[in-house]
């Protein structure tokens, strides 16, 4: 299945952040691979809310997601400081983000076109 196939599957946004990064592991963005001008794929929406200075995640309870930005589109990375990076939102705005809420998406092609010219030449 194509990475951006799986982004927008309901089975895929049903669940919840814990299983993305599970399932995207290898693809997850990392602050040492941010640089400008590159493009990355948003994967995660949902944000930990922080209660009695404890990270708290109930599966059952409706999540706070951020509205700003849309699961599978792509985005640019603009200005990269330590930790996290700047990206112009589905708004226009410039906001900083988290890089791990991201995927390197020159990673994910270049990988899935070497997938396939491995299974046509087999």
């Amino acid at each position: 299945m194509n990475i951006t196939e799986l982004l927008k599957s309901d089975d895929f946004l049903n669940t919840d952040q814990f299983y993305k990064r599970r399932k995207l592991k290898k693809y997850i963005l990392e602050y040492k691979d941010c640089k400008i001008g590159l493009n990355v794929l948003c994967f995660d929406d949902e944000v930990i809310i922080l209660e009695k200075n404890r990270f708290f995640y109930n599966k059952s309870k409706n999540k706070k997601k951020i509205k700003t930005l849309s699961i599978g589109k792509e985005y640019v990375i603009i200005e990269c400081k330590e930790g996290t990076i700047q990206i112009k939102n589905d708004n226009g705005h410039k906001l900083w983000y988290t890089p791990n809420r991201f995927l390197l998406s020159l990673k994910m092609e270049r990988k899935q076109k070497l997938e396939k010219i491995k299974n046509n030449i087999i």
